[in-house]
């Protein structure tokens, strides 16, 4: 027998390729035994010898609607689909469908079968008699769409928050970051420094968000207060609280926010500052430090202390500045290496006349009249309309924070080049001075971490041993030489994501779950493998689905 595996992008987003989808979703059983609840055939229903053999796995895009849903050859015979009484044995079924020459393309766990024919429905209702309940050809199911969308249709649905000034914060659709929220909309484990003039913690949308103790860099202890309100402005752009009823949406509301103050009671911020705050964040380990904050003026240890958080894996967001207009002068810590320097545009994604440009932007973001929370209650309404390189940075941070949130591991340089690659091109063909590599784009940056899992396998065959890994769609075991597979191992190089995977092994039944490139079935004792079942596990599982199906003895590939 022999099995096919498929993992792909899950409903999230992104375009389905699987347009001939394997096999059936993670947890679905592909073998022979069904999924779920005991089988009443257990002894009758081993009828393969060559259990799983073959495997082939794809990192392309697919989505929950192909849930169960099988390829169909192409071929001049049509489809039909057959449900057999729950009193007839798998043996059976099968020993029907191989004397009468027909093709099984499918089935689920409730003995309905999809096999392909040239016979009527009549003709095939009268074969299988009182065995088959019922028979209806299966047919295509089309969208009514006027023009059906070229991706999945599933794949266009984005949450829509209930905060009732969400609809002002074009920002979000600007970036795609509501295209993601179905994925995550971060976590508590992810920690955002954001090394402002303090923060409000009093603010209606901010109280029952997830807002650590932080620190004041000037007079040390816990943050307590925001000396200017620019603080509170741009950590409302990240995490106001989503569905409370009041105000806006952050753009990861579940992160943990670390507030640092570096200004003192006269409202100044010196450099001295922002280091203390660079490297407390960085011991803090948090995950990424937003600095809508800068300066004309170069300092090595200001420097020495960004490359620390970077040493530290922070991923290091910063604004370009706002003197396009007075002298354009290079901005620090923007323009040190390994920061992102962010410059802005407006809501029809054309640089501001404000934002700085030069070599040293990376990348743009919305930043003129962004509608963001304040601590001052204009028209009491405590919201409103901001403009600066200030709100367009922490726009990248909290697209940063969605995908650390997902992928963890994902390094500052990885981020850096993922931002360079997937950001939506505006200005000059390719990179410029104004726009750096283009709009960020949230979307694209996880698709295309999602594209970059890939797995590996092996199989343990009769009379071969271990064969070496393959992956990604290559055969692994055998078909056509009466060989049974005896034991599988799996592993994924996605260190976000694992896989777990259980075999029936022959006399033994269901073996224990084991995971990432553990033995699953049995070496030397002659025991052939009857089923495998696989699932996802880790922070990207809400991305993908695992897919397979197996060739059997005696009845080729199934669905």
């Amino acid at each position: 027998m022999s099995v096919v595996l498929v993992t792909g992008i899950s409903a999230s987003f992104g375009e389905n390729v699987l347009a001939d989808a394997l096999g059936t979703t993670a947890d679905i059983l592909s073998g022979t035994l069904q999924s779920g609840g005991e089988n009443p055939f257990a002894d009758s229903d081993e009828l393969y010898e060559e259990s799983v053999a073959a495997m082939a796995v794809t990192g392309s895009a697919a989505s929950d609607s192909t849930i169960g849903a099988q390829s169909i050859p192409d071929s001049t015979k049509n489809p039909y689909m057959l449900q057999f009484s729950q009193d007839c044995s798998l043996d059976t079924i099968y020993g029907l469908i191989k004397d009468l020459d027909y093709k099984v393309i499918g089935k689920s766990e409730d003995r309905l079968f999809t096999i392909r024919s040239a016979d009527d429905i009549d003709s095939i209702r009268a074969a299988f008699g009182p065995y088959c309940t019922s028979v209806d050809k299966d047919t295509l199911i089309s969208l009514s769409d006027e023009e059906a969308p070229s991706a999945d249709p599933s794949l266009s649905l984005q949450y829509t928050p209930t905060d009732p000034y969400y609809s002002r914060e074009w920002h979000i659709a600007d970036m795609n970051v509501d295209d993601v929220w179905d994925t995550t909309r971060g976590t508590a484990d992810v920690l955002v420094a954001v090394i402002d003039t303090g923060l409000d913690k009093t603010h209606p949308d901010l109280q029952n968000a997830n807002i650590r103790d932080g620190l004041d860099a000037v007079y040390s202890g816990a943050c307590i207060k925001d000396y200017e309100g620019h603080g509170t402005t741009t950590t409302g752009l990240i995490t106001a609280v989503m569905d409370n009823g009041i105000g806006i949406a952050g753009i990861a509301p579940n992160v943990g926010i670390i507030p640092i103050s570096c200004m003192d009671n006269g409202g100044d911020m010196y450099s001295s500052y922002v280091i203390t705050a660079i490297r407390a964040a960085a011991d803090a380990s948090c995950d990424i430090i937003n600095m809508s904050l800068g300066s004309s003026t170069y300092s090595s240890e200001f420097n020495s202390a960004v490359q620390y958080a970077y040493g530290k894996g922070c991923i290091v967001v910063a604004s370009a500045g706002n003197s396009a207009d007075k002298g354009n002068p290079v901005n620090y810590p923007a323009s040190y290496d390994h920061v992102i320097s962010v410059g802005a545009v407006d809501s029809s994604n054309v640089i501001t006349y404000f934002s700085n440009y030069n070599n040293y932007v990376d990348v743009v973001a919305p930043g003129q009249q962004v509608y963001t929370t304040t601590s001052y209650g204009i028209d009491g309404t405590y919201y409103a309309y901001c403009s600066g390189t200030s709100y367009s940075s922490p726009c990248v941070a909290g697209v940063a924070a969605l995908v650390r949130s997902v992928y963890p591991d994902v390094t500052p340089d990885s981020f850096e080049s993922l931002v360079q690659t997937t950001s939506s091109d505006h200005g000059a063909a390719g990179y410029d001075q104004y726009y750096g590599y283009g709009l960020i784009n949230a979307q694209a940056l996880l698709e295309q971490m999602a594209s970059e899992m890939h797995i590996s396998y092996q199989s343990h065959v009769q009379d071969i041993g271990w064969q070496g890994f393959v992956s990604d769609g290559a055969v692994s075991g055998t078909s056509a030489q009466s060989k049974r597979l005896e034991a599988i191992q799996i592993q994924l190089d996605n260190g976000n994501t694992g896989i777990s995977y259980r075999t029936h092994v022959q006399d033994y039944g269901w073996m224990d779950w084991v995971s990432n490139g553990a033995t699953s079935g049995t070496s030397g004792e002659s025991k052939r493998l009857e089923a495998i079942e696989i699932q996802l596990t880790g922070n990207a599982v809400s991305l993908y689905d695992v897919y397979y199906r197996v060739h059997a003895q005696n009845i080729g590939w199934m669905g």
